[in-house]
């Protein structure tokens, strides 16, 4: 194994490309290759973007930050003088200004909002949505047809009827068509969203937009992350690539970055590749004067390994190179007829039967070179290399670069144009200092011959000018003489004030100062009302809305720039995941994507089967929106539209389909009340006739009833009438039956009581006979109890209670033509005479 080396780059040209692509995967021709693309960045002119340029990159950087340097405004105001001993100028600090209107400038920027739209664009994709927009268009034609014909149960056949999600007629097709997407649309969205957010794209893009502002170029980096795609900001002062004529960087033929990579690093990073002994070679020569000269950072001393090891940075170049490979296929038919098709070697020609056919494509390599050393690893082809699905021979950068205002490889951004306003604002500062610090005080101009000419006393002596002066400035009491000692009138004043002396200087630096903050405004498209001052409280909205896309305007170069750059990032990433889909590795897009959405949405295989374009759509802009918000608005509260079609709006983005939608919304709803008011309409006559009929019938029905009432009412009063008739005649029986048996009754009573009286007077001739013992007892009163009861055939329930009586022809009426309850039987007592007939027996 050969022993590292240091080795210059100046000097060294590119190697052959027209070779076998086999030798360009080998360390020599890459290790030529880094070599050269370093040595060739001083070829490119000065300013050029990239590495050439990082020492301007930052010089800008600085007045991007409000840190420039003081020093040459000093050289230029104290030519001639120690500027730290100078007390003219007492504060040198740099004001603030391109800060605040830097990010006034960027909030702007980053608001810009816009949709990335991804579409399929072959002619597959095409195919089977015109397929879909006619299966849907037949099928509202047949239901249209079967209606008309009015077979309303044929429409409804599953075969034609409405599926959820498509239109009912042939207006709600169009609308449709407007915004028709591929089914695998969506989910080339969600890709492209997933990796966004798991890269914080927002973050980055904030980045990138302060390098458009900043330097005029941005530059992103797409990679393969394990099973998903990662994304990253490349800083511009580290890109070297080659000179560039297109402003879409066509013409790229090598690109890559200078990172300053930490020691301790370099072997993980290397994945073993690098060796201890490597790292040694490279504190070896770190602190020598050959390491100086190859690299521009090699100016750090370290004094031992372990400083080194741990504190020390080396130059490493991660370079990708696109070159042109040559591929050789052998076609022939052999003795035997068969086709033979396969490769062939690079050096292999053709003779006369023409049987090798060759074809040029972009073949992608790697590499990563120390730079000033002849060490490098990770080097060969690249990995994963993205093909243009348009033309698979052709090779998609990993990086992402775009330029704002490129002209031979050098832009000029918005920092440098602000950059010289904010020195002569810096400068009319300083000058502003320097006459306010010289300014002449306010002061007094004294006549001494008007102070002569006063004259007073005070204490018996006579008072000198200078009492005078003292008596004004201490007391504010100023003595003065009118006329002179002559009697002639004096016109002078014996003290005036005199104001201060700072001159007309200082409001024409003022004047200046501001006349470089408008410059700056107007460079930037700033003003009252986007630069965050107060804004006039009477302008209009339309006035503020012009004012707004005026500041857009004039960064519109870098809105596009942002676009663009989004645009290719965008496509790049949708190709890294048709390659991962393809080689079966898509789970961790399935998985992260079923997470937190509305739909479980899934990327399915079927994705990497179609050619996508990209497509960057503004969203609409508030005063777009405001006229549809307006419109909706109305509506909605003539009940013209529903809440469900607000909602539906609100997440149309396109405003001709959101417009559209809302024009067939307002129709079918009107054409759906009017059809409702005419089902309605229809209703009400059906009631009305259904009540007309109840009501007849009703009437009907009762008149009927009412004669069987009456009907029932007459045999109830009939019937009613012949039992009274009947009742009366029993009743008539009853009382002769009741005289009778109390006849017969008191007939049996006296019978009893003669009984008796013979039963005393027997008594009375055995008491006499003295024959007591053979006296029977007498129950006179249990005899003379009566066993008459009133009888008769209906009963005791009379008279009859009419409230309770039924008039139902042929009903039994309670207490009529009842059987009478069997009265319990009563022990028959003996008579007197049965008593007697005993007792002397």
């Amino acid at each position: 194994m050969e022993s590292p080396q240091i080795m210059s780059s100046l000097g060294v040209s590119f190697p052959d490309e027209n070779v076998d692509p086999k030798l360009k995967r080998e360390k020599p021709w890459l290790l030529q290759y880094a070599r050269a693309a370093f040595s060739a960045y001083g070829d490119t002119p000065f300013g050029s973007i990239g590495w050439r340029s990082r020492d301007k990159y930052e010089w800008v950087k600085t007045y991007a930050l409000g840190r420039q340097s003081t020093d040459r405004y000093k050289k230029i105001l104290t030519p001639d003088q120690d500027p730290t001993n100078n007390t003219l100028v007492v504060d040198w600090s740099v004001l603030p200004i391109i800060p605040k209107f830097r990010r006034i400038a960027l909030s702007i920027l980053e608001k810009q909002n816009y949709d990335i739209q991804i579409d399929p664009i072959d002619s597959f994709a095409s195919q089977e949505i015109s397929e879909k927009l006619k299966e849907i268009k037949v099928k509202i034609e047949m239901r249209e047809g079967m209606k008309s014909l009015g077979m309303e149960d044929l429409a409804k056949v599953p075969l034609i009827a409405q599926q959820p999600g498509e239109p009912d007629d042939l207006d709600g097709l169009e609308v449709m068509e407007l915004g028709m997407r591929h089914r695998t649309s969506m989910e080339a969205e969600q890709a492209v969203d997933l990796t966004f957010s798991q890269n914080n794209y927002q973050e980055l893009r904030r980045q990138v937009l302060e390098d458009f502002f900043d330097y005029g170029v941005g530059c992103y980096k797409d990679y393969r992350d394990g099973n998903l795609v990662g994304v990253r900001r490349v800083d511009p002062r580290r890109l070297l690539l080659n000179y560039c004529t297109y402003p879409d960087f066509r013409d790229l033929r090598y690109i890559g970055e200078i990172t300053e990579t930490p020691v301790a690093q370099l072997i993980p990073m290397s994945n073993g590749e690098l060796t201890e002994e490597d790292i040694k070679f490279l504190y070896m020569y770190a602190n020598s004067n050959q390491w100086r000269q190859a690299t521009p950072l090699g100016n750090a001393y370290y004094g031992s390994y372990s400083d080194f090891w741990n504190k020390g940075k080396v130059q490493v170049l991660d370079l990708e190179i696109y070159s042109t490979d040559e591929l050789v296929r052998e076609e022939r038919i052999d003795k035997r007829g068969n086709v033979i098709f396969g490769k062939a070697s690079f050096d292999d020609y053709n003779n006369k039967k023409e049987k090798y056919k060759r074809k040029q494509i972009q073949g992608g390599y790697r590499i990563k070179w120390f730079i000033g050393t002849d060490i490098c690893f990770d080097y060969g082809r690249m990995y994963d290399m993205k093909r243009d699905p348009l033309n698979v021979a052709r090779i998609k950068s990993s990086y992402h670069l775009t330029a704002c205002d490129f002209y031979d490889m050098k832009t000029f951004s918005r920092m440098e144009a602000i950059i010289p306003y904010a020195d002569a604002i810096q400068l009319a500062y300083a000058r502003l200092q320097h006459e306010l610090n010289t300014a002449i005080p306010k002061g007094f101009m004294i006549d001494f011959s008007a102070l002569e000419e006063i004259s007073l006393s005070g204490g018996g002596a006579k008072m000198t000018p200078s009492d005078i002066l003292d008596l004004y400035f201490q007391r504010g009491v100023l003595v003065t003489r009118s006329t002179n000692m002559n009697g002639q009138q004096n016109r002078m004043r014996a003290v005036e004030e005199l104001q201060g002396g700072v001159g007309s200087s200082i409001q024409e630096y003022w004047t200046l100062i501001n006349n470089n903050l408008d410059m700056i405004r107007q460079t930037l498209g700033l003003n009252e009302l986007t630069d965050g001052s107060t804004p006039n409280p009477k302008l209009l909205t339309t006035v503020a809305n012009l004012a707004a896309s005026g500041t857009n305007n004039a960064l519109g170069d870098i809105f596009n720039s942002d676009r663009q750059i989004s645009e290719s990032l965008a496509e790049s990433v949708v190709i890294r995941v048709q390659d991962i889909i393809k080689s079966g590795q898509g789970e961790d897009f399935q998985l992260s994507l079923g997470k937190g959405t509305v739909e479980f949405l899934k990327i399915s295989p079927e994705i990497s089967k179609y050619t996508y374009g990209i497509t960057i759509v503004n969203k609409p802009t508030a005063e777009e929106k405001a006229k549809l918000d307006e419109l909706m608005k109305v509506a909605l509260q003539s009940g013209q539209i529903t809440i469900d079609d607000v909602i539906r709006l609100n997440n149309i983005q396109n405003i001709k389909q959101g417009e559209m939608f809302l024009a067939y919304k307002v129709k079918k709803n009107i054409e759906k009340k009017q059809q409702e008011a005419q089902q309605q309409q229809e209703m009400n006559g059906q009631i009305q006739q259904q009540s007309a009929m109840v009501a007849e019938q009703t009437k009907q029905q009762t008149a009927q009833l009412q004669t069987e009432l009456d009907i029932k009412l007459v045999q109830a009063k009939a019937e009613m009438e012949a039992r009274l008739i009947q009742l009366r005649g029993e009743l008539d029986l009853e009382r002769e039956r009741i005289a009778a048996s109390g006849r017969v009754e008191a007939s049996y009573v006296q019978a009893k009581e003669r009984d008796v009286a013979n039963m005393r007077d027997n008594k009375t001739k055995l008491l006499q006979n003295n024959l007591e013992d053979k006296i029977a007892s007498i129950n006179i009163a249990a005899d003379l109890t009566s066993t008459v009861e009133p009888q008769t055939q209906g009963g005791m329930n009379l008279p009859i209670n009419l409230d309770t009586f039924d008039f139902t022809p042929g009903k039994q009426q309670p207490g009529v033509n009842q059987q009478p309850k069997p009265q319990p039987q009563q022990e028959e007592q003996p008579s007197g005479l049965d008593m007697l007939q005993q007792s002397t027996m």
